[in-house]
């Protein structure tokens, strides 16, 4: 996050809408003032007709999602970004590793990277560091 910010990328923060209280971000996830929220009612951040909008205004866009876990949110914004023309990277190596769910995250993430691979690259962070300039970070 913090090159992405330093590169001046487009970050967009997206968040499932709950009936309830705003998701707090984890800590130096939090957006800045300065950087959009969208709240998504389906399976990917397309759902939100704003943030839709917002990838579409953007022709030369390549979209980079930021996710701590290979979510249906991050799976199905890869997915929807991919039939929209859209390229799309998945950073993989932000995933969690927590050790107490580790053969399940391992189970889930291998399907959803199989599901993915033919669509979008899996990259890791360090591939992005000093490389590109003007790309969208979605956290999601």
């Amino acid at each position: 996050m913090t090159f992405a910010r330093s590169a001046d990328w487009a970050v967009n923060h997206v968040y499932q809408r709950s009936g309830g209280r705003s998701p707090r971000p984890l800590a130096g996830l939090e957006p800045l003032p300065s950087e959009p929220v969208y709240y998504r009612t389906g399976a990917s951040a397309f759902s939100n007709r704003a943030f839709s909008r917002a990838m579409r205004e953007e022709l030369t866009i390549e979209l980079v999602i930021l996710a701590l876990s290979l979510s249906p949110a991050a799976v199905g914004t890869a997915l929807a970004a991919h039939d929209q023309d859209i390229a799309v990277t998945l950073v993989g190596d932000t995933l969690s590793r927590d050790a107490v769910d580790a053969s399940g995250v391992e189970a889930i993430e291998t399907i959803a990277r199989a599901l993915v691979a033919p669509f979008v690259q899996i990259r890791s962070a360090e591939e992005f560091i000093d490389t590109r300039r003007g790309l969208r970070l979605v956290q999601a």
